[in-house]
């Protein structure tokens, strides 16, 4: 049984009704087999094919998924605190200067984060939240910014409409003179038919 558990591949064990004994396939053979509980996360040999691995329980798998899934969110949220941090170092820097002066990536990245900040409640802000959102929001030129750049998206959502509106015109500009023909004829067809249905009518009222 002297092998590194990190150098062989890990299988989930499923308990038994006997508590000593975990049941477990090897990842080689595929075959099933008791393993004693003591080898528990240490390596082990299949009975069948020699092939070394280790076993976990699914409990124990659970549980380590749990505080990897912990650490990965705790460490995630650290570099999200240095991020915000840099922002708040940023703002300080540039303490004197208009909103509209700052460069222009770091306009939009002070923007999305900001976003990002209001979404996740501010019930869970920390100090580097806090000051970003108080320099933000108190910075000089940073409303006469949003309300140009409201308007811009505006005028450009104006604009992509009458875009389309353009193309879908010359789309029925162009069906509309492929169908000319058939239309005529619908139509003519249509009144030949209106006529015959009136003629009907005036012979049930004139038998009546």
């Amino acid at each position: 049984m002297g092998h590194d558990p990190q150098q062989v591949p890990t299988v989930l064990a499923q308990s038994e009704n006997d508590p000593t004994f975990f049941v477990a396939a090897c990842p080689a053979c595929n075959r099933p087999q008791k393993i004693p509980i003591h080898y528990h996360e240490k390596p082990v040999k299949c009975v069948h094919c020699s092939a070394a691995f280790a076993v976990i329980s699914t409990e124990r798998a659970a549980e380590l998924r749990a505080q990897k899934e912990r650490q990965q969110a705790a460490e995630k949220k650290q570099q999200r605190t240095r991020h915000r941090e840099r922002m708040v170092s940023y703002l300080e820097q540039t303490r004197d200067l208009d909103y509209v002066q700052l460069e222009n990536t770091w306009r939009n990245t002070l923007e999305q984060e900001h976003a990002v900040m209001l979404e996740e409640g501010i019930e869970g802000w920390g100090d580097a939240e806090q000051r970003l959102h108080v320099l933000l929001t108190t910075k000089p030129g940073r409303e006469y910014w949003q309300d140009r750049s409201w308007r811009a998206e505006v005028i450009s959502l104006l604009r992509g409409n009458l875009h389309m509106q353009r193309e879908l015109l010359e789309s029925f500009s162009t069906i509309q003179s492929k169908l000319g023909a058939v239309k005529t004829a619908a139509t003519v067809g249509g009144l030949v038919a209106a006529h015959e249905l009136g003629q009907r009518i005036g012979d049930m009222v004139d038998g009546d």
